[in-house]
């Protein structure tokens, strides 16, 4: 059952109190503070808990509560264990900054019984679930029992199937590579594109397939198109994101300027954005397109209910699936049919460091090549620690994650690995290999530092190791656009001098990786627009545009790799001769639900390192849950 815990300023006691009843009346578990107590006595020590133990965290917005140190003390604790924040305004306020990129659920007034159903929906109520049938009549205060529509949006002119499913299992991530299979993709493609010449893809978990298709893509030429708009959501992080974006919309608006874009994500990122998107999908005010990772579950989801439309035409006219990696192909198709155009690669599991630290430390191995094994690089860590500095440092909870699964991977190799998400699993979670991969987590942890729990993101740790503070961190590609692009949106460090990077140890040949890309809805509000923005995404200069600027790689192949730095070049040669692994922080393995449940143990198990039996136990538990140990 959903946790919710309820954060308000007790002068908005009465409508909590109702808001409170409702969700019960859904068969959430509610938790908010009726004690009147401050937070001097022990009633702070269950507040605490209480938000330890949520997975969701209701904050009510207004005047009383944006003034409130209690509200944004919670606010921040709860952020800092990564729950999912969902803001309810109840009375117009001057928001606070640290509410300043999250999007709110108006309820205003008689909003609040019309949006009800939207904030069910964020909460991740499922109308079909038996639990979320009784609820409670908001105008006269009576119960009543209501059908499976109750919670749904007014219905689509369009056929689909209910799209609340895309809502939730939008959160939710990657079937098996062999659902779909090389001979469909062969002939899909075969079929779509203009034969001229032959390719053969190869990939480990599949058959071979001949594929024909034209050898170029057509140029991106500048469009005559009427007046019109495209609503695009692409939610951004600061830094890198942002400089990436604005040099794809430059060039968007150079080749179709009679075209309006706008951001419907703007100003919004992570966990809020993603709640804010579902919320739109589920009341069928559908972007004309949207920022997505390859999440397999995600866009089965999107095609089974017919929210989105192949892209055949698309993928024939541009010769685009003729210049995709082979092993990225399988992510996009359903049925032999794209229906999603990736823009790019990333990987997961990079080390960055201080080389002017691991010097001063005496350090003379090389994490390009010594650090086969996580033993390996202790050694190191115990002279970085006996220098004076922090050997390994840890950004926000979620980073936490990323070190997770880059030690279990180093640990038991990326066979193993993906064995762990496979149905049933290959990989035994009550196993040895396990086992020896949470005590290698525990000793990285060991090495971290202190205050991690409470930093807000990544870029506080990446910093860290460019102020020579800290030796080593593992984070994504993207902390390279942090350290090198110049302000005010990175470091502008020198690489090689500032900051140098390898692969996490242990993880030699291996590229863990996630992807983004865009479908195009069925009923888009402006078709041709959106095409205009998928052709420009698609395309060799959208992808040179972007990826540069973020720290990614094209998942084109033919990109001029002249336009991208030293680390991209790097990255681009591995994602064509590594072993390729999913990660979980993004569900390309795994699902939300199920690295949710993994995400509460890891900070459980990072407060207590010595409990490693109790986090074994707990990982076998969440497979059981929430996993494929069926």
């Amino acid at each position: 059952m959903t946790q919710v815990f309820i954060s308000y300023s007790r002068k908005d006691l009465s409508f909590v109190e109702r808001l409170a009843e409702d969700l019960k009346a859904a068969s959430l578990e509610v938790w908010y503070d009726l004690s009147g107590l401050d937070g001097g006595t022990r009633w702070g020590r269950e507040i605490q808990n209480a938000i330890e133990r949520c997975q969701c965290f209701v904050v009510v917005l207004s005047p009383n509560s944006v003034e409130s140190q209690w509200v944004e003390r919670e606010f921040m604790y709860a952020e800092s264990l990564k729950r999912k924040i969902i803001p309810l305004l109840y009375q117009p306020c001057n928001t606070p900054m640290w509410f300043i990129n999250l999007h709110f659920i108006d309820v205003q007034g008689t909003n609040y019984d019309s949006h009800f159903w939207v904030i069910l929906k964020a909460l991740g109520v499922t109308p079909g679930d038996e639990v979320a049938k009784s609820a409670v009549n908001r105008g006269t205060g009576t119960e009543e029992k209501v059908s499976e529509h109750r919670f749904l949006p007014p219905p689509r002119k369009i056929k689909v199937r209910p799209v609340w499913i895309i809502a939730l299992a939008g959160f939710a991530m990657v079937l098996a590579f062999a659902v779909w299979g090389m001979p469909q993709l062969a002939a899909r493609l075969a079929s779509t594109l203009t034969p001229t010449t032959t390719a053969t893809y190869i990939s480990a978990s599949m058959p071979t397939a001949t594929v024909t298709h034209s050898p170029t893509s057509t140029p991106l030429a500048t469009a005559t198109m009427g007046s019109s708009q495209v609503e695009i959501f692409y939610p951004v992080n600061p830094g890198s994101e942002d400089d990436g974006l604005s040099a794809l919309i430059k060039l968007f608006n150079q080749q179709y300027s009679t075209i309006k874009f706008i951001n419907a994500a703007a100003g919004g990122a992570g966990t809020n954005a993603d709640a804010l998107l579902a919320s739109r999908l589920a009341s069928n005010d559908i972007p004309d397109s949207w920022r997505v990772n390859l999440a397999q579950e995600t866009i089965t989801a999107y095609v089974t209910s017919d929210l989105v439309k192949p892209l055949d035409d698309l993928f024939a006219s541009t010769g685009f699936g003729v210049v995709l990696p082979k092993t990225l192909l399988p992510f996009i198709l359903r049925n032999g049919h794209p229906y999603i155009v990736p823009m790019d690669i990333l990987r997961m599991n990079v080390m960055w460091y201080n080389p002017k630290v691991l010097a001063a430390a005496g350090i003379t191995a090389n994490p390009k090549t010594d650090f086969k094994t996580w033993e390996d690089f202790f050694a190191v860590c115990d002279k970085i620690k006996a220098a004076g500095k922090i050997c390994l440092s840890l950004g926000a909870p979620w980073t936490t994650v990323n070190l997770f699964e880059n030690v279990m991977i180093g640990t038991i190799g990326a066979g193993k690995w993906s064995g762990l998400w496979t149905a049933p699993p290959s990989t035994d979670w009550a196993g040895a290999d396990v086992a020896a991969g949470i005590a290698n987590f525990a000793k990285a942890l060991s090495y971290t530092n202190a205050d991690a729990s409470t930093l807000s993101d990544y870029q506080t740790a990446s910093k860290m190791v460019s102020d020579g503070d800290a030796a080593f961190n593992i984070m994504a590609d993207w902390a390279y656009a942090y350290f090198a692009n110049s302000a005010p949106n990175g470091l502008a460090l020198k690489p090689h001098t500032d900051f140098d990077w390898a692969v996490a140890p242990g993880t030699y040949g291996i590229f863990e990786f996630l992807s983004n890309g865009y479908p195009l809805p069925v009923g888009a509000k402006h078709p041709d627009a959106t095409t205009a923005w998928l052709t420009v995404v698609a395309s060799k200069p959208g992808q040179e545009a972007i990826n540069p600027l973020e720290g990614s790689i094209c998942a084109r192949t033919d990109c001029n790799q002249a336009l991208f730095n030293e680390y991209s070049q790097d990255a681009a040669k591995d994602w064509t001769s590594n072993v390729l692994v999913g990660s979980l922080l993004v569900n390309i393995v795994g699902n939300h639900a199920w690295e949710t449940s993994i995400l509460t143990d890891i900070n459980s198990f990072q407060a207590n390192t010595s409990r490693v039996a109790d986090f074994q136990a707990a990982l076998v538990a969440a497979c059981k849950k929430d996993g494929t140990c069926k």
